[in-house]
């Protein structure tokens, strides 16, 4: 076996990409030439090893992962199945059109002089601030990872336990829901935000979110793409509505908001069965963001440029987790759910992450947060947390976190 995996990586580390990867949208054959180019180069320094044995799937989709960052496509849709070594393009659609986030309302106000930090609230926001109460995630209340020094390169949200879960609904449709990994409201000098016209008194701030939903109220269909807010924020932190939006943006209760491209995936991915195999990344290199949802040993990417909203200077916080379709709509579990989700960060330092008790979403789902909200440091910075609709909630200590 050993001999047949050193093989195997001798080939690998010895291929050539093919000279024209195909983009979802009309490249040139000059941009097509430069992309192939910059993916064989990126070949020749990413060893993507032989997933000859199970426990080589992690280590295969970080060598995926690092290769799509060193090839670092402008924009396109791409998928990649273990054991295969290459990125494949496929065919871009239009995400669906139709606001995901507050469209509950927005906080009170955010701490403008420390984008990421919210002073005051909902209602809901802040009520988990001493880390010993417990509150329905979403809609402003959440356990979110927070950084310092360095902004955010990356963020990967997945679900460490899934107990008790045998189903899921929203509106009554069952696998019906969507995975988010979200930004805080964060200043951007964006062109959109130079093109917008704003109040008299106000600054434009970005929010992204890195999403993986379906149509609503269709789950026969879903999307893996980024979509973009823009917000009209007072020195005071309060929120005002925005006059006119940019070309390409729509206005959505006084906030405007686009879409990326987006990458389907297959339904049977949703199944409520399948949460514990889904994972979802957000990340940020050579000027593009990009989304990708891990579902078993397939990989779902889109990639598209940071100057929509320049998140790569206002990143510094990663909310995540299973909340309704859209909307502000809620994912219901079954009585006696429980799930442990991490959410990993990625900012060049190995300190512990912050546990930030503040949301950004408006969905929500009928799990309560238990404390405490769990923080690790060294290598792959994380934060951990158990959220259930177990009566009586249990008693938890990050020892025994599930």
């Amino acid at each position: 076996m050993r001999d047949q995996r050193k093989g195997i990586s001798a080939k690998i580390a010895a291929a050539v990409v093919p000279a024209v990867l195909l983009l979802c949208s009309g490249a040139s054959i000059q941009a097509e030439e430069s992309t192939a180019a910059t993916e064989t180069a990126a070949s020749a320094s990413v060893e993507i090893k032989s997933p000859a044995e199970p426990g080589d799937f992690e280590m295969w989709r970080a060598g995926m992962k690092q290769r799509f960052a060193a090839w670092a496509p402008t924009s396109g849709c791409y998928t990649s199945s273990y054991p295969d070594t290459q990125w494949e393009a496929v065919p871009c659609v239009t995400a669906p059109a139709r606001p995901i986030g507050r469209v509950n309302g927005l906080p009170s106000r955010i701490n403008v002089g420390a984008p990421g930090l919210v002073a005051g609230g909902n209602g809901t926001e802040g009520r988990l601030a001493d880390g010993s109460t417990v509150s329905t995630v979403g809609n402003g209340t959440a356990y979110a990872a927070q950084v310092s020094g360095s902004y955010l390169t990356s963020s990967e949200g997945s679900f460490d336990s899934v107990t008790g879960v045998t189903s899921e609904t929203d509106g009554g449709t069952a696998n019906l829901y969507g995975l988010q990994l979200n930004s805080y409201f964060f200043p951007s000098t964006s062109t959109a935000c130079k093109n917008a016209t704003l109040p008299s008194g106000t600054t434009c701030y970005a929010w992204e979110q890195f999403l993986y939903t379906p149509e609503y109220t269709n789950s026969t269909q879903y999307y893996v793409y980024i979509q973009y807010w823009m917000f009209a924020v007072t020195s005071s932190g309060t929120f005002s509505n925005i006059k006119k939006c940019p070309s390409g943006w729509s206005l959505y209760s006084g906030q405007c908001y686009t879409n990326s491209s987006s990458v389907t995936v297959p339904a049977s991915v949703q199944v409520i069965s399948n949460l514990k195999n889904l994972k979802l990344e957000g990340s940020i290199a050579s000027g593009n963001d990009t989304v990708t949802l891990t579902s078993g040993t397939k990989l779902y990417s889109i990639t598209a440029s940071d100057s929509v909203t320049k998140l790569a200077s206002g990143w510094n916080y990663a909310e995540f987790n299973l909340f309704g379709a859209g909307g502000g709509s809620a994912a219901t579990f079954n009585s006696g759910s429980s799930i442990v989700v991490r959410i990993h960060v990625n900012n060049g330092s190995t300190a512990a992450p912050t546990c930030n008790a503040n949301g950004t979403t408006g969905e929500t789902n009928n799990l309560s947060l238990v404390a405490p909200c769990c923080t690790y440091g060294g290598s792959t910075p994380s934060i951990a947390f158990l959220e259930t609709n177990v009566s009586p909630k249990p008693t938890v200590t990050c020892s025994t976190l599930p």
